[in-house]
This record gives structure tokens, sequence and C-alpha cells, in this order.
């Protein structure tokens, strides 16, 4: 059987050792988010964050129009829709 090769282990052990140093990142602040207190501050002072069209409970819609799609899909008989195809765009007739 080989030996493992103890030669990288010093360079390996380096590399780790480096990799969660944040000292080497130079910052004029003590964290990475300093200076970030007014954006907190706004955002946690506001009021109502949602639009006002947010509010609105009336939503358009044919409910006639939705029990009879689900009808039709309850018993297989739902339709093929008509010029859709790619050969529809490209020779303007529809989809056969």
């Amino acid at each position: 059987m080989a030996r493992p090769s103890f030669a990288l282990c010093p360079a390996l052990l380096f590399a780790l050792a480096l990799s969660g140093c944040q000292y080497l990142d130079r910052h004029e602040t003590i964290s990475l988010h300093g200076g970030d207190a007014l954006a907190s501050n706004v955002a946690i002072q506001m009021i109502d964050p949602w639009p006002l069209s947010a509010g609105d409970r009336h939503i358009p819609g044919d409910g006639e129009r939705a029990a009879a799609a689900i009808e039709r899909y309850r018993k297989n008989a739902v339709t093929e829709p008509q010029g859709l195809g790619a050969s529809a765009l490209s020779s303007g007739q529809g989809a056969q």
C-alpha cells in the first residue's frame, strides 16, 4: 500500500485557515452591514407596505363559465384550442 503524501498537509491547513478569515476583507465598518441603520429603520416603521389594490376583494370572473369548464373536464369532453400551433403564426392560417 502506498503511504499518503504529507507534503500537501501544510498547504491544505493554510488554505483551510484562510477560507473562513474575514480579516483580509478590508472594510471601514465593524460589520458588513454597517451603515444600513437608516434603511432598517425605514423598513421597520413602514405603516402599510401593501399597495392599495391589494385590498380589493372584488376579483372579476365568470362563475357560470368556470363551472361549465369544470363540468366539461369531469366528463372528459374538453375541446382542443384552435389556431394556437406554430404553423398558424408563420402562414397566418389556423392549425388544422
